[in-house]
């Protein structure tokens, strides 16, 4: 079995929707990964939090609207799969569920996609 911590930054600069600008938010993710498995493919369970810092807004594009705080928190669990080979070449994809402290968004279904290097 083998243990990964990773960490980034992000930042999604917002958008616009019928004539209304969506304002930009920036996030930090944390999460901690347990690969089983042999020499360059893995079964990957990750769990992770993420922290969110953005203005406050309604997002009234969806029925009901989702309201955003100005600090939101999320946490998620996810299973997937995570080829490595011996060149630090990393692929990995997984579903994940999400639930946050958002009261009028508190779980949802995502995809994740990863490809990277390991040095």
């Amino acid at each position: 079995m083998i243990y990964t911590l990773s960490s980034g930054l992000g930042f999604n600069p917002g958008s616009e929707y019928n004539g209304k600008k969506m304002k930009g938010t920036s996030f930090i993710p944390l999460t901690f990964y347990g690969l089983f498995g042999g020499k360059s493919s893995f079964a990957q369970l990750g769990v992770g939090y993420t922290a969110a810092f953005g203005p406050e807004f309604i997002d009234s594009t969806g029925s009901p609207p989702v309201i955003y705080k100005k600090f939101e928190s999320a946490y998620i669990v996810s299973l997937g799969y995570r080829y490595m080979n011996k060149y630090g070449t990393i692929l990995q994809g997984y579903p994940l569920l999400q639930w946050t402290n958002n009261p009028s968004n508190k779980f949802s279904f995502g995809f994740g996609f990863f490809f990277g290097f390991a040095f």
